[in-house]
């Protein structure tokens, strides 16, 4: 009656609900390509909702390592 979808039972858990890692600053830093809220990229914001529970594992544990390009007098790179 609803396709592949299935309640959940206690021999089938769901398992717990990935949090977005939205912090709700949400520009994209033009060079990086990254949210300087989150670190996402916009494809990857973009794609959130339909990640597996899995994939948001995977992308969060990637999310630890990024980080916004160093930018001032130093490097030559500005942000607007």
């Amino acid at each position: 009656m609803f396709g592949s979808w299935r309640s959940s039972s206690p021999s089938h858990p769901s398992p717990p609900r990935v949090k977005s890692p939205c912090t709700n600053v949400c520009v994209i830093d033009p060079i990086s390509g990254y949210c300087e809220g989150c670190l996402r990229t916009a494809a990857e914001i973009g794609a959130w909702r339909q990640l597996d529970h899995s994939e948001k594992l995977e992308l969060l544990a990637e999310l630890k390592n990024r980080q916004l390009p160093a930018t001032g007098p130093e490097t030559g790179l500005y942000r607007s």
